[in-house]
């Protein structure tokens, strides 16, 4: 008959309803409206909070709530709207262990009554990793920060030495630049020689005395402008200077007009 069909489908729904119930992996628990009890719960939410079969006739959701006043405002906003929500909030087991979770509810109809369909999910796992992902980024934003310190002032550092060494640069031009002009102002002949004897500066005096610009003088060996007697005196001069010995001695030169 048609009655006896009715019967066998919704026992079919029944089951289906079960087995979908009972072998979901988040905890599922069935709330009552005006008493806020638990009317029924699935197998994973009694593994979640510790509970069995026989406890949940005598407790109710703010047996389950760290803080009871959530239980009233959440329950009182989804009925009142008839809406659903996804929240988290922080439950506590038979053994009094707190943990967070990750709650979903929505307002269903049971029997003709209002009841609140909720799915909790421990987050306990998801929480720890985060704090240890916050924890790593702050320890890498303080190592950023020291690094970024460090660097400062290493280019502090280097900018003072650059520093130093530009205004040492400026004052060794400056002081290349008093000597000279004291060199080519003096009145008396100044020459250079290197160890061979050749002419690598000769001021404008000395240029003056011999007869030659400075250009006819550079490179040149001083003995060309000297008598044999005046050469010997410069090689022996030559052979103290280079064993580290200082010397003065008198010297006579050969102008260019032969004088």
């Amino acid at each position: 008959t048609d009655k006896k069909l009715i019967d066998e489908e919704l026992r079919e729904h029944k089951e289906i309803y079960q087995i979908l119930f009972e072998s979901a992996m988040d905890g599922i628990s069935i709330v009552d409206q005006h008493y806020e009890k638990i009317i029924d719960v699935n197998q994973a939410w009694m593994k979640m909070y510790g509970y069995d079969k026989d406890d949940i006739v005598k407790i109710s959701s703010w047996d389950i709530a760290a803080d009871p006043t959530e239980v009233k405002t959440s329950l009182r906003e989804t009925f009142k709207e008839d809406r659903g929500y996804i929240t988290k909030r922080f439950h506590r087991k038979k053994d009094g262990t707190v943990f967070p979770v990750e709650i979903s509810g929505k307002k269903v109809k049971v029997a003709g009554k209002n009841t609140l369909f909720v799915i909790a999910r421990d987050i306990t796992d998801r929480e720890h990793a985060e704090q240890k992902l916050k924890r790593a980024h702050d320890e890498l934003e303080i190592r950023v920060q020291q690094r970024t310190s460090e660097l400062t002032k290493v280019n502090y550092e280097l900018q003072r030495n650059i520093e130093a060494i530009q205004l040492t640069q400026k004052e060794l031009r400056e002081s290349k630049e008093r000597y000279r002009n004291l060199v080519e102002t003096l009145n008396e002949g100044l020459g250079v020689l290197d160890l061979n004897g050749a002419v690598t500066y000769a001021n404008p005096s000395l240029c003056s005395m011999l007869g030659y610009e400075m250009q006819d003088l550079m490179g040149k060996s001083m003995r060309m402008f000297m008598d044999s007697t005046n050469r010997s005196i410069l090689r022996l001069m030559s052979e103290k200077i280079s064993r580290g010995e200082k010397i003065n001695v008198d010297l006579e030169f050969i102008r260019s007009d032969g004088e």
